[in-house]
């Protein structure tokens, strides 16, 4: 999204008080979508001029602005902002710059499937063009910046290929989670503890990951030209935990017994009652994941994703896959895993509509496109390779409320066969989901600005409660606050609203914004702000280990900004 602002300075002439600014600023925001054309076949489509297209929102037919038409095979070339307003385009243009930020999770795959990943990322990063760049982002590492934009394609080459070598089987993340499920289900533990340990787990997981996507795609806001996002994870889910309640468990049927059983082996225990508190084992992330595929649209980031394996802890005991010996003893006993205790195998489904869930609406919100195991490593490469090689820019001025997402859908006209693709949604965003976004990037890639002239400092974190809270000193300078006369002259007043976001290292994260703070002070004291500073105190919980928080001021009056960053321990 392109925005026009108009800022008109208003001064306010009043005796206590020298010039003191207020700030009105006007919105021209334009929705930018970059539109796929294909046939039949799946080749792209060229030659289409702005009239040949009809974009609605919410079905009303919205008049194009801006349109142009990138062509790979053009001899024009193109800057950033080459879309023509109010006119005809029929010379196709080389298509800008990309960015390309490579989103390696902890997929914990076999071999064959990472040399397959590695060698599609290879051709891929050797065919880049000149003005591309790349990054590699790893979620769990300690820098999460495994490396920053470079066209160097020898070094994008090599860290990537690092990350992938990394991704090794370690029954560590998920399938490290999967595992525990599995021992103390066979080992004959309380199944609905085991299941909320599991989910609860699980919960930390995804939200963490969820947390880094939305981090990673709000930096990608302020940078011009195409980006997108090439994700590489596995068991992302919507729900996640909730695959841990077997189907026999949801419908109260009996659990089956293999047919070698002995008679004296008792059932499964049954459930003693239903757990009071649903939300400890599982939660609806689907809400959080449709914001961050808006929010990522938002910022023009266009999101491709591929899980390139099956989950290997997940398939059944005694299949080929997983092989293990089973069946009675003398005296009755039994060798091998108890398959009566094991996962039942809907698990695996439920995972997989699961992930399935996440991956769409990432997808589908940002105009790109999924694929999973091993043939879909060939055809997520393969669909990067397509879009990005032709394809058309949209613009249409924004209409709508702030905050609400509108649907949208672009059509050729009277050409119902071909095959149309973008972005599924538009959303002029708040100031405050912003904010929230910018503090969240903050994780990944610092702010390198500080209007406010921000600090921020960390106490030890002192235990509660199984968490751990971590005293929290942001100290901004007088001065940087804009403090405006009350009705009557006898105070001035500054206000501010406080962001914060906070990631571990490989789980949980967390991020809102705190009540406006009010600043008054009397007009004496305005004169004499120089040197003063405000000090506000508060605190976040945070988990066993490292954690890195981020906190970010916005001016009431201005929308001036500032950011501070710290990480901490707790043990």
């Amino acid at each position: 999204m392109k925005t026009t602002a108009l800022s008109l300075v208003l001064a306010f002439g009043l005796s206590a008080m020298a010039q003191t600014p207020y700030i009105e600023t006007f919105e021209v925001q334009l929705h930018n979508l970059d539109v796929v054309v294909t046939d039949a076949k799946g080749q792209p489509v060229r030659g289409l001029k702005k009239s040949d297209f009809v974009v609605l929102e919410n079905g009303v037919s919205q008049p194009i602005t801006n349109f142009s038409l990138y062509d790979v095979n053009a001899t024009t070339a193109s800057s950033v902002n080459a879309a023509t307003p109010d006119a005809e385009t029929f010379e196709a243009v080389q298509p800008p710059p990309r960015h390309f930020v490579f989103f390696i999770d902890e997929i914990e795959v076999q071999k064959k499937a990472r040399t397959q990943l590695y060698r599609r990322v290879q051709e891929f990063v050797a065919a880049m063009r000149d003005g591309d760049v790349a990054s590699v982002v790893r979620p769990t590492a300690v820098n999460k910046v495994a490396l920053d934009f470079t066209s160097d394609r020898a070094a994008i080459d090599r860290v990537l290929k690092q990350a992938l070598d990394d991704s090794g089987l370690k029954l560590t993340g998920m399938n490290g989670d999967i595992a525990q499920l599995r021992t103390k289900l066979n080992r004959g533990d309380n199944p609905e503890s085991a299941q909320r340990e599991y989910a609860f787990a699980s919960r930390r997981r995804v939200e963490h990951r969820l947390g880094q996507l939305r981090a990673l795609t709000s930096s990608l806001g302020s940078i011009e030209g195409r980006k997108i996002l090439v994700m590489v994870t596995m068991g992302l889910g919507a729900e996640p935990g909730k695959e841990a309640t077997s189907l026999e468990r949801e419908m109260n049927l009996p659990t089956e017994m293999p047919f070698d059983a002995p008679i004296d082996v008792p059932s499964p225990p049954e459930d003693s009652e239903r757990l009071t508190r649903p939300d400890v084992i599982t939660r609806n992330s689907r809400q959080t994941i449709d914001d961050i595929g808006r929010s990522a649209a938002v910022n023009g980031v266009t999101i491709y994703a591929v899980e390139p394996d099956v989950h290997l802890e997940l398939m059944t005991r005694g299949s080929a896959a997983v092989p293990v010996r089973a069946g009675s003893v003398r005296g009755g006993g039994h060798f091998g895993p108890d398959l009566s205790r094991d996962l039942q195998p809907s698990m695996h489904i439920d995972m997989l509509q699961n992930s399935a869930a996440t991956l769409t609406s990432l997808s589908e919100k940002t105009g790109g496109k999924w694929f999973r195991g091993s043939a879909g490593i060939d055809d997520t490469f393969r669909q990067m390779t397509t879009d990005l090689s032709t394809y058309y820019s949209l613009a249409y001025r924004a209409t709508g409320d702030e905050g609400q997402p509108r649907r949208v859908i672009v059509q050729v006209r009277d050409r119902p066969e071909l095959r149309v693709r973008t972005r599924s949604e538009v959303l002029q965003r708040s100031t405050a989901s912003e904010m929230d976004d910018l503090v969240a990037a903050s994780l990944i890639y610092p702010r390198p600005v500080n209007e406010l002239d921000v600090a921020v400092t960390a106490g030890t974190p002192v235990k509660t409660r199984g968490y751990f809270t971590v005293p929290l000193d942001i100290v901004v300078p007088m001065t940087k606050l804009t403090f405006l006369p009350n009705a009557d002259g006898t105070k001035y007043v500054a206000s501010f609203n406080v962001h914060y976001a906070s990631a571990g290292r490989e789980r949980d994260f967390m991020s809102g914004g705190k009540q406006e703070q009010i600043v008054e002070i009397t007009p004496e004291q305005f004169g004499h702000l120089a040197g003063v500073k405000y000090r506000y105190k508060t605190g976040l919980n945070v988990s066993h280990g490292s954690t890195k928080i981020a906190i970010g001021l916005i001016d009431s009056a201005t929308k001036l900004t500032g950011f501070g960053t710290v990480e901490v321990t707790a043990r």
